[in-house]
C-alpha cells in the first residue's frame, strides 16, 4: 500500500482535533534505531533497506556506526522524550 504525501496530510488535517503525532517518511528516515531478529540494526540510506553487522559479532558500538541512524534528524523529529516511571502501575 502507497500513501501520497497528499494523503498523508489530508489524513493529519481532518484527525487533527485528535492531536495525531504526525511523523512523514522524511523526518523518520534514519531517525530511528531498529534492530531485527539477528540483532542487526536496519538503515534506509540508499533508497532501500539494509542491515549492519549484528551487535552479537562487532558489539554495539560498531554497529551503531554503521547504522547509517541520524542523530540531527532524531533530534529535530523531537526523538528525546522525557521518560518517567509511575508510582502505581494502573498510571501506565
Amino acid at each position: 500500500m502507497v500513501v501520497t504525501s497528499e494523503q498523508f496530510e489530508g489524513f493529519i488535517k481532518r484527525y487533527a482535533k485528535n492531536h495525531p503525532v504526525a511523523k512523514n517518511n522524511e523526518d523518520m528516515r534514519n531517525s530511528y534505531l531498529i534492530l531485527d531478529e539477528r540483532m542487526r540494526f536496519l538503515k534506509n540510506t540508499n533508497g532501500k533497506k539494509e542491515s549492519s553487522e549484528s551487535i552479537l559479532d562487532v558489539g554495539v558500538l560498531r554497529a551503531l556506526d554503521d547504522s547509517g541512524f541520524d542523530g540531527e534528524a532524531f533530534r529535530k523529529r523531537g526523538g528525546k522524550y522525557q521518560w518517567s516511571k509511575a508510582t502505581n502501575p494502573l498510571e501506565w
